[in-house]
């Protein structure tokens, strides 16, 4: 947006519409669940992680429309709006991002906890930071070892075992399981061998307990069921195993992917 700012002529009209106040920094999520809540302030979090809109466009020649798309029409060129209700356009670019896939897996969306947004992040915090308050053993899995999955929990190793050693200070030795579960045959599917070999060393270094091949069928308040039959404890089951287009898409009358995203040439 900002750089189509500074190239367009100046007789286009640009406008932005989101149904948002601010941008998310997604990378700094992990860091947000893992903070003690007496050490900092939510709205000191938020604001380190939430980058307003209007001082992104200050200056520049955008309109910001807080508002949320529905859909679009083609003929004649109009986009609809939840509130605003129609806007006419010449060119359109549709960046919605994504969901959270849970892939229909029972129990997943109930028990599981994602890592999307800012009150995710919040909520992860919260459960954590209460069940390390509660126990001195905590199981913790995630579910999806790819780039995501693999950085959220090799951060949150360290991150944890502190706030553990902060709320239990008699606790002499860290003592969360960590648990990281692929469906794939490895962990990061598409990387280069040398990467995921690296990787993989480095996660056993930190204690981290891999399964690949392992597909969850089933998840419930305190176990994962797998495919195989086996189960697994667990307390805290974090999602990262994927993500699909949002449900908008499916009524807009264009082609779309098994994955719920657009099909483009």
């Amino acid at each position: 947006m900002r750089l189509l700012a500074k190239k367009l002529p100046p007789h286009f009209s640009l406008i932005l519409v989101d149904r948002h106040h601010h941008q998310l920094y997604t990378p700094a999520l992990y860091e947000i669940a893992s903070i003690p809540q007496e050490m900092t302030e939510d709205s000191t979090l938020r604001s380190s992680i939430l980058l307003s809109i209007k001082e992104m466009i200050h200056g520049k020649p955008v309109t910001h429309i807080v508002d949320e798309f529905v859909g679009f029409d083609s003929d004649p060129k109009t986009i609809r709006l939840k509130n605003t209700g129609t806007l006419t356009y010449e060119y359109l670019i549709l960046a919605l991002g994504s969901e959270t896939s849970y892939f229909d897996i029972p129990g997943l969306q109930e028990y599981g906890l994602p890592l999307k947004n800012f009150d995710d992040a919040i909520r992860m915090r919260n459960a954590i930071e209460y069940l390390l308050k509660k126990n001195e053993e905590v199981h913790i899995a995630v579910g999806g070892a790819g780039s995501a999955g693999v950085e959220l929990v090799a951060e949150f190793v360290n991150f944890i075992c502190i706030m553990q050693e902060k709320l239990l200070p008699n606790v002499k030795k860290c003592s969360v399981t960590f648990t990281l579960i692929e469906a794939a045959p490895d962990i990061l599917p598409g990387f280069d061998p040398w990467v995921i070999a690296l990787t993989k060393k480095r996660l056993s270094e930190l204690g981290i307990i891999i399964k690949t091949n392992t597909t969850i069928a089933s998840v419930s308040e305190r176990l994962i069921t797998f495919k195989n039959g086996e189960t697994q404890k667990k307390d805290i089951l974090i999602w990262t195993g994927g993500v699909k287009g949002p449900a908008v898409f499916r009524s807009m009358g264009l082609e779309i992917s098994s994955k719920c995203s657009l099909v483009v040439d």
